[in-house]
């Protein structure tokens, strides 16, 4: 079965991205703040109840999108 997370309010500046994210149904939103240099994390707030493994995937996104065109105003990421 695939987990996911989706993220939202998704911000792309010249050294850092950030976006709300959301672990599966969770109505609770976690924050991640990921350096597009180091690609390590500035800020995190994690969502109780579920595990870093949310907060990396989003990270990993984050670092992702920052390379594409376009900013989306959300995103859903999925992994099994």
């Amino acid at each position: 079965m695939p987990i996911m997370v989706r993220l939202e309010k998704i911000k792309m500046g010249d050294k850092t991205a950030e976006a709300d994210f959301f672990p599966e149904d969770s109505k609770v939103c976690g924050h991640v703040k990921v350096d597009l240099g180091t690609e390590e994390y500035v800020e995190t707030v994690s969502v109780d109840g579920y595990d870093l493994g949310y907060a990396n995937h989003a990270a990993r996104e984050l670092v992702r999108i920052s390379k594409e065109s376009g900013i989306p105003e959300s995103r859903i990421v999925m992994w099994y």
